[in-house]
């Protein structure tokens, strides 16, 4: 956990068994991180350099109660947006520049984990 109690969990933040492998010999990379507030709302946060622990604070001043850390490193940190154009086609487009566009990936099979929410 990245966050409980509204608080910064990370207590060791240097140690890569709890928060995986960089591809450099740091700690700073791209993360990404879910959380959800005292009112329900989810949250989702991303960015490139981050610690542990600084993406922990990004959520806490978002306003998470709890929060954990998803994938971390540039080639798995991922958010794609798809707007449906009809027959069967998608566009796309990712959250933020510098995100990789995973977005052939989920639309044509993927072995590796992944989570959508759809509008409604």
């Amino acid at each position: 956990m990245l966050v409980q109690n509204g608080q910064n969990a990370v207590l060791d933040q240097i140690n890569k068994k709890l928060w995986g492998r960089t591809l450099s010999t740091g700690m700073y990379t791209w993360r990404s991180g879910i959380g959800i507030t005292k009112n329900g709302d989810l949250l989702f946060a991303v960015g490139n350099n981050l610690t542990p622990s600084t993406l922990a604070d990004a959520l806490i001043l978002a306003g998470a109660q709890s929060a954990m850390q998803l994938d971390i490193n540039p080639g798995w940190v991922r958010f794609n947006f798809f707007e449906p154009l009809g027959s069967g086609t998608y566009s796309t487009s990712t959250l933020t520049k510098g995100l990789k566009d995973g977005s052939s990936q989920y639309l044509n099979g993927y072995n590796k984990d992944f989570f959508y929410l759809t509008k409604t």
